[in-house]
């Protein structure tokens, strides 16, 4: 895949979504949807024939944290062989990111990809009542300006 092309399937999955923006995804390479934020990382020039998605899912917070993080390193154990994704601690936020890989580009369309992100969201939401993460939603780690955000 090549820049024009990635942006291409950034704006019409944003059109598939229904975003206002369809060209924030492309430029900013963020969404929100239903407060998840998913981040799209695409550079011809590193790796042009992958695709990574990180979802924050929520804060870890100090309530019950050994729990959770053996919960999440067993769901790895499970998710990381099936090309699922794996989960991770981002440190600096105490934040649970979903990562996964998307290599097969040329069969990646603006609806598939919209579906993983609208799935990703509801997982997110699931997760999060689970294990009782804090939402990450609307605070200060990030402006506004890179975020698209729907109902």
């Amino acid at each position: 895949m090549d820049e024009p092309t990635f942006l291409q399937l950034c704006r019409e999955t944003s059109i598939y979504l229904g975003c206002e923006v369809p060209d924030a995804l492309g430029e900013f390479g963020r969404i929100e949807i239903s407060g998840t934020m998913h981040t799209l990382f695409f550079d011809e020039g590193i790796d042009g024939d992958e695709l990574l998605c990180m979802s924050e899912l929520g804060r870890v917070g100090t309530s019950g944290r050994l729990d959770k993080l053996e919960t999440l390193m067993g769901m790895n154990l499970f998710s990381i062989g099936n090309g699922d994704g794996t989960y991770a601690l981002e440190p600096n936020r105490d934040s649970i990111i979903f990562t996964r890989r998307f290599t097969d580009l040329a069969n990646l369309s603006p609806e598939t990809l919209g579906l993983h992100l609208l799935n990703l969201t509801r997982h997110a939401a699931e997760l999060s009542a689970k294990l009782r993460l804090e939402s990450v939603a609307g605070s200060s780690r990030q402006p506004e300006i890179n975020s698209t955000t729907f109902a």
